[in-house]
């Protein structure tokens, strides 16, 4: 076959290709990177623009300088984006450090790279790095004086501080996004703000306002056109529900949603991920594992080490349910460092709740206690109240497993009891009292347990790890059953 015109034009050996380029006058290889810019701009790849831009930047000065500039940060934006929808973060995060040091690189543009920054930070599990460009993000919006730009700043901000040692200041930055956003007239980012809000207001142990605002933000996202994010708040409705013990809603909801064919890689994670939840919560427990797998593959092939961690603390949950003790712990354990990694401290404290689970089951009450305090104090300094007043109760049952009674009551004096909600609440409650009715019992105060006894006995009914204790609650009433 005769050699084509197009042919013709390329060299033989890379080598020979770069020796030509090293030989053209600097202002020479300038002015061909700029034709190139001009000529290719409707069909290069993104990132090859931007090369292109910063390439004929050499020896160009005022405004022909400026100029190249933003079409550099214009291009390294575009191809930021490429590379965040196709999981190429570390890509994502060299190019966004590019746009942040061009220098004459709009406010506007620099506060957009700022929260992206952040994101693709939190995505790669950088400790400190999401709070740090988030916080730079809302100081220039906070000067510039630009409402969309603000609420932007503070919904990555919010989201930096979520499930960090940050949390506290999680709601009220998502509040404030979702206030300063309303009526900006830019609903995509009001139904992300939205979408992020009702996980942290249902955190906080508002599930009302949590499931209205998932709602909210679902209506918003295909408002604006966005599918994905339409499908997230969806998702993020059905795990509300699914956590509060409404498996049967959950699951409407979630078959109402319809297949997920073209959904990004994002909202097939996290329809992996709520699939398992929600078949676990109804306790579909091979359906559970299969979709709990799915995820944590899925998450490991996007590099999203935070998923991948919250899929294995699933995942070890099943196994010590299963009696694969062994297996659970080692799921735990890989959970728990990828959290100390990348600084996720709920799921931190979910890991090493689990270990202390399987450690209960085992009857190793010794490790119990120490992964129990453990995860006791990873919930004090990080603000997550929840998980605090639970983890004061696995103390408290460690201590009595141990026959410290004394210490299990010292400790559940600081216990703040919820007598009504999730059936997961209840079910710790009865336990809490079964530990007290226990103590009082084996100290010899017969009528100082009584009460607490009959509480334990109507509240720890039907399937859970703590039969156990309701026998030494039925114990205490002189009871069989």
């Amino acid at each position: 076959m005769p050699p084509t015109a197009e042919a013709n034009y390329l060299f033989r050996h890379a080598l020979l290709r770069q020796a030509a380029y090293d030989l053209l006058p600097p202002t020479q290889r300038a002015a061909m990177h700029r034709a190139a810019l001009e000529l290719l701009e409707h069909t290069a790849p993104a990132i090859e623009l931007a090369h292109h831009a910063r390439a004929a930047q050499d020896g160009a000065a005022g405004p022909a300088l400026a100029d190249l500039q933003a079409a550099e940060a214009r291009w390294c934006d575009i191809a930021a984006d490429h590379a965040i929808a196709t999981f190429r973060n570390d890509e994502a995060a060299r190019l966004l450090d590019r746009v942040l040091l061009l220098p004459g690189v709009d406010k506007a543009t620099q506060i957009k790279a700022l929260c992206r920054r952040a994101t693709v930070a939190h995505t790669l599990g950088r400790t400190h790095e999401p709070l740090e460009f988030a916080q730079r993000a809302l100081h220039a919006a906070e000067a510039l004086d630009n409402r969309a730009l603000l609420g932007m700043a503070l919904r990555v901000c919010g989201n930096a501080c979520l499930d960090s040692a940050h949390n506290a200041k999680a709601l009220d930055y998502m509040r404030r996004a979702a206030e300063v956003l309303d009526g900006t007239g830019n609903t995509r980012e009001l139904a992300y703000a939205l979408t992020r809000l009702s996980s942290a207001e249902w955190l906080a142990g508002n599930f009302d306002k949590g499931l209205a605002l998932a709602g909210r933000a679902e209506a918003m996202a295909r408002q604006a056109g966005d599918r994905n994010l339409a499908m997230r708040a969806r998702m993020n409705a059905v795990n509300l529900l699914a956590q509060s013990d409404r498996s049967a809603d959950a699951t409407a909801m979630l078959e109402q949603m319809g297949p997920i064919d073209g959904a990004d890689l994002a909202t097939q994670l996290n329809y992996c991920a709520t699939r398992g939840i929600v078949n676990h919560y109804a306790q579909r427990l091979d359906e559970a594992a299969r979709w709990y797998a799915e995820a944590v593959a899925r998450a490991r092939q996007g590099g999203i080490q935070r998923e991948v961690a919250r899929g294995l603390t699933n995942l070890g949950n099943l196994s010590n349910g299963a009696a694969r003790y062994a297996q659970a712990m080692e799921e735990h354990a890989g959970a728990e460092g990828i959290a100390r990694e990348i600084g996720d401290v709920r799921v931190l404290w979910y890991a090493l709740r689990g270990q202390a689970d399987v450690a209960f089951a085992t009857g190793d009450y010794s490790a119990a206690l120490e992964r129990a305090m453990a995860a006791l104090r990873v919930a004090e300094r990080s603000n997550l109240p929840q998980q605090l007043q639970d983890s004061l109760v696995f103390v408290a049952q460690a201590h009595g497993e141990l026959g410290r009674h004394s210490e299990a009551l010292d400790v559940l004096a600081r216990h703040r009891p919820e007598t009504s909600g999730p059936l997961h609440r209840t079910i710790l409650y009865g336990l809490r009292e079964a530990i007290i009715a226990w103590a009082h019992h084996q100290a010899g105060d017969t009528d100082a347990a009584k009460t607490p006894a009959r509480r334990a006995v109507r509240e720890l009914k039907g399937s859970h790890p703590y039969a156990r204790w309701r026998q030494r609650a039925l114990a205490v009433l002189g009871r069989e059953n």
